[in-house]
């Protein structure tokens, strides 16, 4: 079987309200991701500062500028097998989640390149127990919440 390694950068936004920004993922060529809800991001190309990856995903997919509100970010670790995807590889998927603000913007899904994102909504986290998500997401978004609370964010915000 083959394997693939891959690196992904994901903007996981908070509003003042403390909820966190998840997107449906239109995909269906690949049913394990289609109609999940997962974090906003994507796929680092070659050469590319993670940074300029989130910037980048965030316009493309949702039309918004991120600010970063941590620098560091958290890091994810996803494997797909095979029997999952069905697409002839095992895949290993490292993401960089930065925590981010949007602000008062606009979300704009119409300009979506790959019309990979369907819907988005704002959740609070232990509403995420209820959604259909991507592996790691409800994790990610409690160890957000951490940061979060631990580093004062939401007074940090536009």
């Amino acid at each position: 079987m083959k394997q693939k390694t891959t690196l992904g950068v994901l903007g996981l936004a908070v509003n003042k309200q403390g909820q966190f920004l998840i997107t449906k993922r239109y995909q269906p060529d690949t049913p394990a991701w289609h109609n999940k809800w997962n974090i906003p991001g994507g796929g680092v190309k070659f050469g590319e500062d993670p940074e300029d990856t989130l910037r980048r995903e965030f316009w493309e997919e949702l039309r918004v500028k991120p600010r970063i509100l941590h620098p560091l970010p958290i890091p994810v670790n996803v494997i797909w097998l095979d029997k999952t995807t069905h697409a002839n590889i095992d895949l290993h998927i490292l993401l960089l989640c930065y925590l981010v603000d949007i602000g008062n913007q606009t979300i704009d899904l119409t300009h979506d390149p790959e019309e990979e994102t369907s819907a988005y909504q704002w959740y609070l986290p232990n509403e995420l127990d209820a959604v259909d998500c991507l592996p790691q997401t409800v994790e990610t978004v409690k160890k957000a919440l951490s940061l979060v609370k631990q580093h004062d964010i939401l007074s940090k915000l536009c």
